[in-house]
């Protein structure tokens, strides 16, 4: 349902525009051989595409590629790069009846934040906050991914309806 404006703005904000900062920050920090870390905000969408955020899910999947792929490519062993990558999250957007079916899925912003900074700080590659999100995410391969995606898609859908 994303307008064209609307589409290419997340395009520009979630992936052009932290492709353009990472190649600026990168090169300072790889010409000074200094220490320091990016952290990329990603989703567990990025595993898990989203039914009814495609193109959402489409760009946290890409960031969690090219932070991946980009890691191998670095020479200063002083500077890290940490994909995070949290499920739902209590928000004021999600705070609307519309939620009410994922509302049992969202975590707490404060746990949230706590745990990316620490992911962060301990250089982690990529990092899933929440242990069930983590354990959900370990053991996904007992079910198969087309499984996982169609469900979630039911718990999105049923979420949109009621907000119609």
């Amino acid at each position: 349902d994303l307008t064209d404006e609307r589409f290419d703005q997340m395009v520009h904000t979630n992936v052009i525009s932290v492709v353009y900062m990472t190649n600026q920050l990168i090169k300072h920090f790889e010409q000074e051989q200094v220490e320091g870390a990016l952290m990329f905000v990603s989703s567990m969408a990025a595993l898990f595409p989203t039914p009814y955020q495609a193109a959402y899910s489409g760009t946290k999947g890409f960031l969690l590629n090219f932070a991946t792929a980009l890691s191998q490519e670095l020479s200063n062993p002083k500077f890290s790069l940490t994909v995070f990558m949290p499920g739902g999250i209590v928000t004021e957007m999600t705070s609307t009846e519309g939620f009410n079916e994922l509302r049992g899925y969202l975590m707490p912003v404060k746990q949230v934040a706590k745990e990316g900074l620490d992911a962060l700080r301990k250089r982690k590659l990529n990092y899933i906050p929440g242990f069930l999100n983590r354990l959900s995410s370990r053991f996904s391969f007992l079910l198969r991914k087309e499984f996982i995606i169609k469900q979630t898609g039911k718990v999105y859908k049923k979420s949109l309806d009621k907000k119609s």
